[in-house]
């Protein structure tokens, strides 16, 4: 059950999840906290200034996706929720901002257990009983192992509850989904649920769940080894419509599922290249998945040049910084891999990939690379 841990990338970016929820390596400073390299940026842009005068400011930008909140916003935010706590204010409320403020500190723990006041304060209140479902998942990776089983199953039953009081949200049904996917038959993993999720997100109204819908359904596809069925859902994602919507994403998540679960780097590279036009400014998403196409296609030079461009806009992709060594070595440029093997080490000093860095200046060192 321990696969379920993965549900709480789903909870915070069901789009970003599709996009490394292809098993891509990762490629981020710091080992499953921060999305992988191989993921399409999202904005991650401070709120503006203004002052949380009320609870309701202070919720309001907690909640707000795609953003962060700067420790003098978080202080303000609290000094909100004290305010609206001595004067009484409706105890639900106050409770749901510290459980959104406590997932914003990583606090997953005290956010799932002060959801579980609120909804019983709220039963009947969707949002409550879904954000109640997402804390739940994001606690698991710190449960200990008898837990993490009551844990999910208490998580999917929110998500089912939540979807009874309100059949139109679409994070329970991308969560209960990945649940599906994820958990063992015995407890309640299933091919044909999780499909039947992906479809109700197609036939929401208005074409709102398009996108994540033909995303799942890849997915799914893509899990069971359905090559050509993975293909055809990625393909109607392209133009999909919905919440979150991206030709890019859809493209570059179809790359890495080919990459990483078909190992078919040829194939991968057809889509990277289709992405490449598409890859918002800035965003070294493509370019990192072209790099890992090269290395698999043992074209040293075309991985060197792609890991190098992401490099110079994102210093700590991790595995962009290794696979750029590992290209220089195979080029024969000893000097420039023994750098580069070196600086991830002094940026990333533990992990198997450190070993493997370590590993390789130990072995240049052999060959008299200094």
């Amino acid at each position: 059950m321990q696969s379920v841990k993965r549900q709480a990338t789903v909870v915070l970016g069901m789009v970003m999840f599709m996009a490394t929820g292809v098993h891509a390596q990762t490629d981020a400073p710091v080992a499953d906290a921060t999305p992988a390299d191989t993921a399409p940026s999202a904005p991650v842009a401070p709120t503006s200034a203004a002052t949380f005068a009320t609870l309701e400011d202070a919720i309001t930008a907690i909640r707000r996706p795609g953003t962060t909140l700067t420790p003098e916003q978080i202080a303000e935010a609290e000094r909100a929720i004290s305010a609206a706590t001595q004067a009484e204010e409706a105890p639900h409320r106050v409770k749901y901002a510290q459980s959104l403020l406590a997932a914003r500190q990583n606090d997953f723990r005290k956010a799932r257990d002060l959801m579980r006041e609120v909804v019983k304060l709220e039963p009947d209140n969707a949002v409550y009983r879904m954000t109640h479902a997402g804390h739940t998942f994001m606690s698991i990776s710190i449960a200990g192992a008898l837990d993490k089983l009551s844990l999910a199953e208490e998580g999917r039953d929110a998500y089912l509850e939540a979807l009874r009081i309100d059949g139109t949200l679409i994070e329970p049904r991308v969560g209960l989904a990945e649940y599906y996917i994820q958990a063992p038959g015995i407890a309640g993993g299933s091919w044909k649920k999780a499909g039947e999720q992906a479809q109700a997100l197609i036939d929401l109204p208005d074409g709102r769940g398009e996108f994540l819908g033909y995303m799942m359904k890849a997915r799914i596809a893509m899990e069971r080894e359905r090559w050509k069925e993975m293909s055809e859902n990625f393909t109607l994602a392209e133009t999909a419509r919905g919440e979150s919507a991206s030709a890019f994403i859809a493209i570059i998540s179809h790359a890495n599922a080919l990459l990483d679960k078909k190992e078919d780097a040829k194939a991968a590279l057809a889509q990277v290249q289709r992405a490449m036009p598409l890859a918002p400014e800035g965003d070294s998403t493509a370019l990192s998945v072209l790099g890992r196409c090269k290395q698999e296609l043992k074209d040293w030079q075309g991985a060197a040049d792609a890991y190098a461009q992401v490099l110079a806009q994102k210093p700590d992709a991790r595995l962009s910084r290794l696979g750029y060594a590992a290209s220089l070595e195979k080029l024969g440029r000893q000097a420039e891999a023994l750098q580069q093997y070196r600086e991830f080490t002094n940026r990333f000093p533990e992990g198997a990939q450190a070993e493997k860095a370590y590993a390789a200046i130990a072995r240049l060192n052999r060959a008299g690379v200094r």
